[in-house]
């Protein structure tokens, strides 16, 4: 846990903190590794402000340890573990006066001499991670002059100006619209690939976190009650154990996706619902696909379309013409793998199990989520599944 590949970067195990005689956080272990995105959920009052900040070392744990790169926490400098890990909170610093680019070039801090001077090598340094962030053209615009979203993305750079091998964000969208929450979330997301660091954020939106995070760990008073991929974990049964037996919750249709593009090296026969948390699985990786036969009515179409342009598709309820048909069969003839998202096999599905025939009849890689199948080699998860996609694509 929390990735079978990768170095662990974070450890924490048998944690306990708190205020004062109050226990918070109680027997709390789990571990993250390099490039792994981990989103901290629960309701308020369940822990995660405390969890975040006893890694961060703003409160001591009452026992357990956490270790950051292999080392105790309350073993380092405070240069060293600023060289180690960045922290983002939800309160705002007092930065008046300062321009962007001073407080980005803040994060320099453990790396300029006793009396601060930045050198050449920091000054490209601050470039770089305005670039990275997008925010160089705010660089010389005053802090306190900025929007909410482009002032969370300047208190993100000044944190990665810090070169951390582990980043710390609690509630990182709070206050923010929709369109800046899903600016801040992917580019979490792409620092967290690009850079190979491990991020853990407390995230309050539920199908961002679905659609960003590697991981998700739901706290429940302050102990762990769920954690995994969030194709796995986000189930209805873990929600209204957390949130309460009234709430029903089902992904918005017209929430953002990520994007990517058609990759004709995978076909995914879904439906019903079934093949959503797969294309989402694949989007979060940057793997592209091509799927079918939707209608035009389901789920699996909405979102699929949202995340792809190789969608094979018919209007509600009809029957799919041969063209379409044919047209689907030539996609898995040219594919490496495909995947059996266990759509439910009625008759309004009988064209999609004969591709999935037809896709094992070419001797193609058929991968399978059913329970039981003839047809294909069965995968236990999502995480599995995804596993061993990326393993026959990459031959």
């Amino acid at each position: 846990m929390i990735s079978a590949k990768g170095k662990v970067l974070v450890a924490v195990e048998k944690l306990r903190a708190g205020y004062g005689y109050r226990i918070v956080i109680d027997d709390v272990t789990f571990y993250v590794t390099e490039g792994t995105f981990l989103g901290v959920i629960g309701p308020n009052g369940s822990g995660k402000s405390t969890l975040l900040r006893t890694i961060a070392r703003l409160i001591e744990p009452r026992d357990g340890v956490v270790y950051i790169d292999g080392k105790n926490l309350l073993e380092f400098s405070r240069s060293e573990l600023a060289k180690k890990l960045a922290v983002v909170l939800t309160e705002r610093p007092s930065l008046r006066l300062m321009k962007v680019r001073e407080v980005v070039a803040l994060g320099r801090y453990p790396y300029t001499d006793i009396l601060g001077r930045l050198r050449r090598e920091d000054l490209s340094r601050i470039d770089e991670i305005l670039k990275l962030v997008g925010v160089e053209h705010l660089a010389d615009r005053y802090f306190e002059e900025l929007s909410d979203g482009e002032k969370q993305k300047v208190l993100i750079a000044r944190a990665l100006a810090q070169e951390p091998r582990v980043l710390i964000l609690d509630e990182p969208t709070t206050y923010l619209d929709i369109r800046h929450r899903v600016e801040v979330l992917y580019l979490l997301y792409r620092v967290c690939k690009t850079r190979n660091i491990a991020i853990i954020a407390s995230v309050h939106d539920i199908d961002l976190a679905a659609k960003f995070c590697d991981y998700v760990l739901v706290l429940k008073q302050g102990k762990i009650l769920q954690v995994g991929p969030p194709e796995e974990v986000l189930q209805d049964k873990v929600l209204r154990e957390v949130y309460g037996p009234s709430l029903n919750i089902r992904y918005p249709l017209l929430s953002p996706e990520l994007k990517v593009p058609p990759d004709e090296r995978i076909f995914i026969v879904a439906g019903a619902g079934t093949g959503t948390p797969i294309y989402r699985a694949l989007a979060r990786a940057g793997i592209g696909f091509h799927t079918g036969i939707l209608y035009q009515s389901d789920v699996d179409y909405f979102v699929s379309s949202a995340i792809t342009d190789g969608v094979v598709s018919v209007p509600p309820y009809e029957v799919p013409s041969q063209e379409v048909i044919d047209h689907a069969m030539s996609l898995i003839e040219r594919a490496k793998v495909v995947i059996d998202s266990g759509f439910p096999t009625g008759s309004l599905a009988r064209h999609n199990v004969e591709l999935l025939e037809h896709a094992h009849a070419s001797g193609k890689v058929v991968l399978t989520l059913r329970e039981s199948s003839e047809i294909g080699e069965k995968v236990s998860s999502i995480e599995s599944l995804l596993m061993h996609v990326k393993k026959h694509v990459s031959t």
